[in-house]
This record gives structure tokens, sequence and C-alpha cells, in this order.
């Protein structure tokens, strides 16, 4: 989960760069829409800062909190609310190679990136789609999925039945058993947009973001990381990135041309970091939801879990866009800061649950 958004919100070639940039052209403010979304990477701290908890997490083995206390759950043989499968009812081929397990995720990767392009004119009759930027920024990913994962299943299809190394009528109950194994994902995505379009239609929730950021008297040093966490706190009640960089792009972009124009990138980066600060974290958003139902965790569990890990890096987030509030957008002290603070929240942290919860591991050695 803390390796998708993040990583997507840094690629520029993906559709999460043509949503940023399709919301940038209503503000004007840049004569490039690709450049401008190039240039929010540096300072993109949350995604940034992710990922290099990811790396410290997975070298130090420095769990804390409820991640840490559902380890040692699971070191005692206790798996709490992890969704343990069933003894297969299918038999493992004997002839089964890697390379059975990689092609299938190779065309599936290579059929959706060919979708989009299609979906989005790359080849078609109009010239301005021509680009690979301009077709994934007009693409419907919905269906180019689709198109991916029937490619995918008859790929694996010609791949597995031929050869032998899976029947016929075997391939086609694993096929129906992986259609119903997310099955309660898709229940669960289904409930979540309902709140959403609660949170979105009823309570009005982006009217008054939109008006607390319009309004409000924010000074110039201040502004990243305010507007940080109201595009944190806008995601996580809407469970929606590209919900809320259709609100606040339009409203940050002029407000920080105003009050200073050297944070104009700075506060863009802020949006786009607090965007997907908030869908990683939110129990319904659609990553979140997917991302347990792939580990068979209990989402609840899985929120609950990566929750103090998302929140030590926001945190983190806010220290390096403060820094570079007042230092000028000073890209070496802002995230150097923010990476700093970073290390020494984990190690802190880690240390500070190691005496609330000591190791398990290490109790029985001792005994």
């Amino acid at each position: 989960d803390a390796t998708a958004a993040p990583i997507c919100i840094i690629a520029p070639i993906s559709s999460w760069a043509a949503a940023v940039g399709s919301n940038l052209k209503t503000t004007g403010a840049f004569t490039s829409d690709f450049s401008a979304f190039v240039a929010t990477i540096p300072y993109n701290f949350y995604a940034l800062l992710s990922l290099v908890m990811v790396a410290v997490i997975c070298l130090t083995n420095a769990d804390f909190g409820p991640m840490r206390r559902s380890e040692l759950r699971a070191l005692k043989g206790d798996l709490g609310a992890v969704d343990v499968p069933q003894a297969s009812q299918f038999e493992a081929a004997e002839k089964g190679k890697v390379w059975d397990m990689l092609v299938p995720i190779g065309s599936l990767i290579v059929f959706a990136v060919v979708g989009l392009l299609y979906d989005g004119g790359y080849w078609g009759s109009d010239p301005a789609y021509h680009t690979m930027a301009a077709a994934f920024g007009n693409c419907t990913a919905a269906k180019a999925l689709v198109w991916a994962s029937f490619g995918a299943l008859v790929v694996s299809f010609l791949l597995f039945v031929p050869r032998g190394l899976l029947s016929f009528r075997t391939f086609m109950d694993g096929a129906v058993e992986g259609m119903k194994a997310m099955l309660p994902a898709n229940i669960i995505l289904v409930l979540a947009w309902t709140i959403s379009g609660v949170c979105r239609d009823l309570l009005q929730t982006p009217v008054f973001v939109q008006t607390l950021v319009a309004d409000g008297n924010v000074s110039g040093g201040l502004l990243p990381a305010i507007v940080f966490l109201i595009a944190g706190f806008l995601s996580f009640s809407t469970g929606t990135a590209w919900g809320t960089f259709g609100i606040l792009i339009p409203i940050v972009v002029p407000v920080a041309q105003g009050i200073d124009p050297d944070l104009v990138v700075v506060t863009l980066s802020a949006t786009l970091a607090g965007s997907v600060f908030g869908d990683h974290c939110s129990p319904i958003s659609d990553t979140t939801i997917l991302s347990s139902a792939g580990a068979g965790c209990s989402h609840i569990e899985h929120v609950s879990t990566q929750l103090g890990y998302a929140c030590i890096v926001a945190f983190c987030c806010f220290v390096g866009y403060v820094i570079a509030g007042f230092t000028k957008a000073s890209l070496a002290w802002s995230l150097g800061g923010a990476v700093a603070a970073l290390l020494v929240s984990v190690f802190f942290m880690h240390m500070l649950s190691m005496k609330r919860q000591p190791d398990a591991i290490v109790q029985e050695n001792a005994n």
C-alpha cells in the first residue's frame, strides 16, 4: 500500500500525472503542465518519505505501534485478523517454472499500458492525442484494465493448458475462484463509494474546504504546511486523491501566487502530497481496500496497523514544508530536515515500542 499511490504521484508517465496536468490547465499559471508536474516531484515529501520509511523498516525491522503488536502476535502463531487460506483444492503442477508466474503478470502490465494508450487515442485520428502524456490524460482506466485482465487471462490459458500444466477444467475453476476472492473487496468498495458520496454531496466537505482555503488569512511561510494538512483532511474524508486534486489545485495555485510566487511549486507539491497521504490511510479509499484484500487481511486491521506509519511520515512532511516555507523553497534544507526527522522519529518510536512491548523471541531466549 505504501508503494502504490506514492509511486504513482511521482511517475511522470502515468494517468496520475495527466490528471494533475488537466487540473493545472485551469489555473493558467504554467506554460507546460508536464514540466510543472516534474518540478513538484522533489518537493513531494510524502511520496519520497514513504519510500524511505519502507526501506528503513525493511532493513532495520524497526516496527512500532499496532504493526509491532500484530507481528509479535503472529510470531506466537496467532494470526488474528489475517484470513489464512484453507488447503487449496488445486494441486501444484510439477512442471511449473518461475516464468509461468512472471509472463502472465508481465503481460498484464503490457496490456494495461497498451490499453490505456489505445483508449486515450494514441493511435487515433486526432493528432492532439498522439503523445503518451496526452493519451494517458484522455483515457478511461476502467476499460483498459478490463482489457488487460482478459488479455492476461488468455496468455495464462495459452501458457498452461496446451503444455499440460493445468487441465481446462482446473484452469477455469481457478479463474472462478480468483473472481470469487475479489467479491468482498468489491462490496467494500461500493459501500466506501457510498460514504464518499455522502461526504462530498450531502455534507459538502469540498465546499467547506474550498471556503476555508480561499477565505483564510494564511502567512506565506506556513502556506505549504497548511495546504498539506487541508489536502490530507479532504482526501481522507472523501477517500479520493484525484477528487482532492480537482478541488484544491485551482484554489491553492492562485493563492500561492498572490502570497509568495516563490512558493507556488512547493504549495502545489504539498497539495499532491497531502492528497496521497489522505488517500493512503483513508478506510474508504480504493487503494486501502484493495491492499487489504490482496493481503488477505482484515480491512480495519490493515488501516489501524499502517496508520501509525502514515502519520509519522505525514508529521515529518509537515516539518519539511514548514522549513520550505521559511527558506524560500530550499530543497536541501526542507527535504534534508524531513528525512532527518523521519529517521529520528522511527527509531524513537521503535525504542518506545520495545519498552512497552518486549520482543517475544527475546523473552523466550531469556527464559
